[in-house]
């Protein structure tokens, strides 16, 4: 029932249902707060979280324009934009990030717009960070040879180091020699490269 009295619970379910990924949830939760709890700043940050996510990003939007201009803000605000189709938008929300997911994320919005020469630029930049390893590295180390293949342009001055096969890739690219990480997977193959570099492609525009 709507009202003051409750409002914490609601609050709190509302949080952990973000936290879990059920944003239409802690939307239809946030909607039943009393009014001089939906207006604390807290809150209006939260209610334009979920409407990013699952409600009406353009609400969203304009919920942020009473923010403090933060990481926050825009992480939001970049979520609000891909919903709107609005994806290089989105990514500039995201320049100048400092936290490796931002960046990453950064990176993955303008490989979904087509931006593929800033795209191979933020992978780049991204690879270098110490905290990227595991499956999210390779990916990334993907993405950003199939970037770079697809834009035709010079690569970075400092290129990353690569796991062997987006390495490979770009080895038989004039002038896109790159540094390859140690241990890499002797048995990866150009063709088999050039294939998952097309596929990430492929599955991002279909996104779109």
């Amino acid at each position: 029932t709507p009202g003051v009295s409750g409002d914490d619970i609601r609050l709190g379910a509302a949080r952990l249902m973000l936290a879990e990924r059920l944003p239409d949830a802690a939307l239809t939760v946030l909607k039943q707060l009393a009014d001089v709890t939906a207006a604390k700043p807290d809150v209006v940050l939260l209610r334009a979280t979920a409407e990013a996510r699952a409600g009406d990003p353009a609400v969203a939007l304009t919920l942020l324009q009473s923010q403090p201009d933060n990481d926050a803000a825009h992480r939001i605000a970049a979520d609000a934009l891909e919903r709107m189709g609005r994806v290089a938008d989105a990514a500039r929300r995201l320049d100048g990030a400092k936290a490796t997911a931002d960046q990453l994320r950064r990176a993955g919005l303008l490989f979904k717009a087509s931006a593929w020469q800033d795209a191979a630029t933020a992978y780049a930049a991204v690879l270098h960070a110490p905290d990227l390893a595991g499956d999210a590295r390779n990916i990334a180390a993907e993405r950003y040879a199939a970037a770079l293949a697809l834009a035709g342009g010079p690569p970075p001055a400092t290129a990353p180091q690569l796991p062997a096969s987006p390495a490979r890739l770009l080895a038989v690219l004039p002038g896109h020699a790159a540094p390859v990480a140690p241990n890499g997977d002797a048995m990866s193959s150009v063709p088999a490269a050039l294939e998952r570099a097309h596929g990430s492609a492929a599955r991002v525009a279909a996104e779109r």
